[in-house]
């Protein structure tokens, strides 16, 4: 027994997840199984798909019309590295198509939703950990979400599109397996780390300074906790930003215009609102849940950019205007820019409907039916899956009703 099967063999057991009723389950060709049991359950060759060869690799990659393949391959030492020490890189080889990394980084992610490779590990792959400038396709980092938080499997991959969808600033989705020294471990939602190069996408200059938001607030005591990400760690703005929210309403908005764009941020809310992004800024408390980054080409000015999409399309009767971050509440104090709000959100849900997100959806959901089936590692029943599926999707065809009394104000 190799020492990755005795650690499966050594876990604590199954872990202990919420379980929706549902009158209509997936059909399973085989019996679920349950995290940290071995499966030989054979995966469907024809839904799992290498791309490489494409005119443009990474964009088939988060095209969404396949479930690409990534071969990782990790040494018995490294293996036992991240079951002690989970959040430093250990050395590891990746296979993507025809093309072979020998020397890539490998470490575990998540705070809540942290597994350890002996059940379901989130995974960090950065490229050039180790080589310099170690790339494949363009991207030097690769992230791989579990969905501890997400039965459907399909709240990443939504919520992010509709962002880019209004062309705002969000991560490429997909989804992606990992096979595990040969064997299949499990089906992920495929994230595009925002580094700089997704900056370099999506400004004209990506040289600014980027923070994460990870409990903290455009408030002086929380100035030391923002969490640095890119550019140079210059906090002269979060400072400015912070003394000019702590003014009221007008004087508020007025005093913040050169450190936030606020058209900008109000795109951002909107489209959290119209996802039921309740997990970042500005409902949670403190902030969380996204980048924002200072754009030189804005004058440096602030612009959000959404991070941990795992737990949308959740309770379509939140309050809209229940928000805790200092500028929301600054924003909410002040009616018209209440009503640019309510405007921009009008404006999303029309766009969508000419989308119809319902339909893509629909087609979401159908196109991995397949591979979740198959997931060996999947951290929820079949039954749990579909109706948390049909929650999400009544969630998307209801939300402009969910939202019309808000709205009609």
């Amino acid at each position: 027994m190799n020492l990755l099967f005795a650690l499966f063999a050594c876990s604590a057991g199954n872990i202990e997840l919420p379980y929706i009723d549902t009158a209509r389950p997936l059909k399973d060709s085989a019996p679920v199984q349950e995290t940290g049991e071995e499966d030989d359950t054979e995966e469907d060759t024809d839904e799992v798909e290498v791309v490489p060869g494409a005119k443009d690799p990474i964009e088939q990659l988060f095209a969404g019309e396949t479930v690409p393949i990534f071969e990782l391959e990790l040494s018995e030492a490294s293996i036992a590295a991240l079951a002690q020490d989970p959040d430093t890189y250990v050395e590891g080889a990746l296979t993507f198509g025809d093309v072979r990394l020998d020397r890539v980084g490998v470490r575990l992610k998540g705070e809540n939703s942290f597994l350890p490779i002996s059940q379901k590990a989130a995974f960090k792959i950065k490229l050039d950990e180790y080589v310099e400038d170690q790339e494949l396709y363009g991207l030097k980092s690769l992230t791989f979400n579990n969905l501890v938080s997400d039965a459907t499997y399909l709240h990443e991959w939504m919520g992010y599109r509709h962002f880019r969808m209004l062309d705002l600033p969000a991560a490429r989705t997909g989804h992606a397996w990992i096979h595990l020294n040969g064997e299949p471990y499990s089906l992920y939602a495929f994230i595009e780390t925002v580094d700089k190069r997704f900056l370099k996408r999506w400004f004209d200059d990506n040289d600014g300074s980027m923070w994460e938001l990870a409990d903290v607030d455009f408030q002086m005591a929380y100035i030391a906790q923002f969490d640095p990400e890119a550019g140079e760690d210059d906090r002269e703005i979060l400072v400015n930003l912070s003394k000019a929210l702590a003014m009221p309403g007008e004087e508020a908005i007025a005093a913040a215009e050169p450190y936030l764009n606020w058209s900008k941020f109000l795109d951002f809310w909107a489209a959290e609102i119209i996802v039921g992004q309740f997990d970042s800024y500005p409902y949670s408390s403190p902030g969380d849940d996204c980048h924002i980054y200072s754009d030189p080409s804005d004058g440096g000015r602030l612009v959000f950019i959404p991070h941990g999409m795992d737990e949308t399309y959740g309770d379509p009767t939140r309050d809209a205007t229940g928000v805790y971050g200092i500028a929301a509440r600054r924003c909410l104090e002040v009616p018209s820019c209440e009503d640019e709000l309510r405007e921009k959100v009008k404006e999303q849900l029309r766009i969508s409907e000419e989308r119809d997100t319902s339909l893509e959806f629909d087609a979401a959901r159908e196109r991995l039916r397949e591979s979740i089936v198959a997931d060996p590692r999947r951290l929820y029943d079949l039954s749990t899956i579909t109706s948390t599926q049909n929650t999400m999707g009544a969630f998307i065809a209801g939300r402009e009703t969910s939202l019309s009394q808000w709205l009609s104000k």
